[in-house]
């Protein structure tokens, strides 16, 4: 199985994940609701997450939004393709409904 059909990431403290379906993932990104909201404000007013609100910033400060997990492997994969999921989730705020 390849490191793409793997993954799986706990929502944002927005719903609850079993147990072992945490045990499963390479890795978390936890944090409140509104700090989500506002790296999508960022996408939708920038046209890209910017400066402090990337996925790289936030997991990095670990003051807003917290990387988590047990496998080292795991937790090298966010490294190695968080710019894939920064573009993921820049072009999922593009085709969403306007953040409020």
């Amino acid at each position: 199985m390849g490191a793409w059909s793997r993954k799986r990431h706990q929502p944002p403290r927005a719903a609850t994940a079993a147990a072992e379906e945490v045990d499963r993932t390479d890795f978390t990104l936890d944090g409140p609701v509104g700090e989500w909201r506002g790296m999508f404000a960022d996408i939708v007013e920038h046209g890209r997450a910017t400066g402090l609100w990337t996925l790289n910033s936030l997991a990095l400060l670990a003051d807003r939004i917290q990387l988590g997990g047990t496998d080292p492997m795991g937790l090298d994969r966010f490294s190695r393709f968080n710019q894939t999921l920064q573009e993921f989730f820049d072009g999922a705020a593009r085709v969403a409904a306007p953040v409020a």
